[in-house]
């Protein structure tokens, strides 16, 4: 049994795809270790790139993108190691952070899911990299503390700082860069593939949580995370797939009521920015709104 796998998962992002795989290859011995690419149907070049630059590294190409959790299970069904690294396409890390996640993560055997913090290219924090269980509060504080704000409002950057000083057991961690236990993965049956893209963090470190393991942050190490540059579908359909996301998180893991205040909140917020209240026709533009929900979802590649 091999000790790592790094299971990278790419979606256009060819230039940060490259800097990535070159930033591991020098960490591993292939002896022990692999790398696995998951390209999510790039139209970048991205898999020709790595069959032609980095032929020691497996690759999987999808024909048809079914989300970033999809990917996660394809590279991760291959494997045979002890350790399972997810990583998002434009992550590169510093000389040592790997061995240095494996040693970290070798020290306790409670821990599960293992997160280094995540700043930019530049040394800068641009970003949360653990936050609160989602919830209606939850949500209000994750908003506050969103990759916009922490760019744009030097006061909260200097918030997430302080919040980030320590080493610590948390709710959730970002899915852009997790160490995993094969252990884990194999007793919550790895990620739920319902959830397309984003929240499949949230729910994956929500049961390791369940099964008796721990979530753990470490400032201690950081991996350089190229916030954005990820290719990511059309506005329009990311908002629908978020929300959907949302949605199914709550009825999994959520009561009913909570499930039902979140719908009645979203819809209220959709009628408001809207301003349905004063369109007399409002039922059949809604009725329009559902078909091209329906369009983007069926008809535009993510």
């Amino acid at each position: 049994m091999k000790n790592l796998s790094i299971v990278v998962v790419s979606y256009n992002t060819k230039d940060y795809l490259e800097k990535c795989l070159r930033s591991a290859l020098g960490q591993i011995d292939f002896k022990k270790d692999e790398i696995i690419v998951v390209d999510n149907k790039s139209q970048d070049g991205s898999p020709e790139m790595v069959r032609q630059k980095f032929p020691e590294v497996k690759l999987y190409v999808s024909k048809i993108n079914k989300g970033f959790s999809y990917a996660c299970n394809t590279g991760f069904k291959d494997t045979q190691s002890e350790l399972v690294l997810f990583v998002n396409g434009d992550i590169i890390f510093p000389d040592g952070s790997i061995q240095k996640m494996v040693e970290k993560i070798g020290l306790d055997s409670r821990i599960g899911i293992l997160s280094p913090v995540l700043i930019s290219p530049d040394g800068q924090i641009s970003q949360m990299t653990w936050g609160w269980d989602i919830s209606l509060m939850g949500e209000m504080r994750q908003k506050f503390f969103s990759p916009r704000n922490v760019e744009n409002w030097k006061f909260i950057r200097s918030i997430v700082s302080g919040i980030q000083q320590d080493e610590k057991n948390v709710p959730i961690v970002a899915g852009a860069c997790m160490l995993i236990r094969r252990e884990l993965l194999d007793k919550i049956n790895g990620f739920d593939e319902n959830f397309e893209l984003y929240f499949e963090d949230a729910d994956i470190c929500l049961r390791c949580r369940k099964a008796g393991y721990l979530v753990r942050f470490t400032p201690f190490i950081n991996v350089l995370h190229a916030l954005g540059e990820s290719g990511k579908p059309t506005p329009k359909k990311i908002s629908l797939i978020y929300r959907q996301s949302q949605i199914y998180f709550y009825r999994k893991h959520h009561t009913s009521i909570k499930l039902f205040i979140l719908k009645a909140y979203l819809f209220l917020k959709f009628l408001i920015k809207r301003n349905v209240w004063m369109d007399k026709s409002y039922r059949k533009w809604i009725i329009n709104i559902l078909r091209e929900r329906k369009r983007i979802l069926l008809s535009e590649p993510l």
